[in-house]
């Protein structure tokens, strides 16, 4: 189960309108407020990887002007019997640049992260712990001509303990560029042969390829 909303940038007119539930005032106002507060860390983030990838700092800030990051929250209801092998997320990696994913609360286990070598690491949390995981995004493994890769990931059912079938709630913030971005190879992650990977492609253009490949039943191939 899940609800998602694009708010957009700050004086962004061009913003989608947010469809939200009747009466949801106080809903509104504090996924806005969270909102806003994550394009803020995520303009930040991104000017992290800009100084990791030598970049100027401020490097992508023009492409967060427009930006259409998406906020959802995802619960996972409880499962007292699931099947052997069930998952309550299959393997996927996301679409954009990357996600801030939230968790916390009484029960906030099963994520597994995907190893390059294929095995599975599970993000632990102390009871009552509250944080951040960031995932990079298809969008970013492609702009870095794959010197960054995407994080492929899943949510498992546990199997043991007080949790096996606990309710799981997490909220995503899913960092989207403008959509009239054109995403082509940054100049620092060009290949030692000069080459690159990917031919350029707006951001809005690689997110309706991944829907399409998602839909197809490829939730981890990138958009080419």
């Amino acid at each position: 189960e899940l609800f998602n909303v694009c708010i957009g940038a700050s004086g962004d007119a061009d913003a989608p309108t947010p469809r939200w539930p009747r009466q949801s005032e106080e809903m509104q106002a504090a996924w806005t407020e969270y909102y806003r507060h994550l394009s803020l860390l995520s303009s930040r983030l991104l000017r992290v990887c800009a100084l990791a990838l030598g970049l100027p700092e401020t490097w992508f800030d023009a492409y967060m002007t427009r930006h259409r990051s998406v906020i959802r929250a995802i619960n996972y209801p409880a499962d007292e019997q699931p099947s052997r092998g069930q998952l309550r997320a299959s393997t996927h990696t996301d679409y954009g640049a990357f996600t801030v994913l939230r968790l916390g609360g009484a029960s906030a286990d099963g994520l597994q992260l995907m190893r390059r070598d294929g095995s599975w690491i599970d993000v632990c949390l102390s009871s009552g712990e509250d944080c951040f995981v960031i995932n990079l995004g298809d969008l970013m493994a492609r702009w870095t001509n794959d010197r960054w890769v995407s994080t492929p990931h899943r949510v498992v059912n546990l199997t043991t303990g007080e949790e096996r079938s606990s309710r799981r709630q997490s909220i995503a913030f899913f960092c989207n560029v403008n959509m009239d971005a054109k995403i082509a190879c940054i100049p620092t992650c060009v290949d030692a042969q000069g080459g690159e990977k990917y031919p350029p492609i707006t951001a809005g253009e690689h997110l309706l390829k991944k829907h399409w490949q998602t839909m197809a039943g490829n939730p981890c191939k990138s958009s080419t």
